[in-house]
């Protein structure tokens, strides 16, 4: 963004972006919390964080389990037990 000034101007980036014109990684910045369960996507002038497989983003905005086990027979006959971000099944 450049700024007409007296006799000279000033220049400041959008956000996203540095002084030198290139697109910023904001995953990279420190002070960015990215969990186990989350995945951090660099865009231009931003960036996004989506729950990785396995998980669900809940009211607060954290990605939280989904416990695939609850409410389906998702292993027949077998025992559902339910993991971080996944489950597994045994055989009776």
């Amino acid at each position: 963004i450049c700024v007409n000034t007296n006799g000279s101007f000033t220049c400041s980036c959008y956000s996203g972006y540095a002084v030198n014109g290139v697109n910023t990684n904001e995953c990279d910045k420190t002070g960015f919390s990215f969990t186990t369960s989350s995945n951090c996507t660099n865009l231009d002038g931003g960036f996004e964080c989506k729950c990785k497989d396995g998980y669900v983003k809940s009211n607060s905005g954290s990605c939280t389990d989904i416990d695939e086990c609850q409410g389906l027979k998702i292993c027949g006959a077998g025992n559902c037990t339910n993991t971080n971000g996944s489950y597994y099944c045994q055989c009776p």
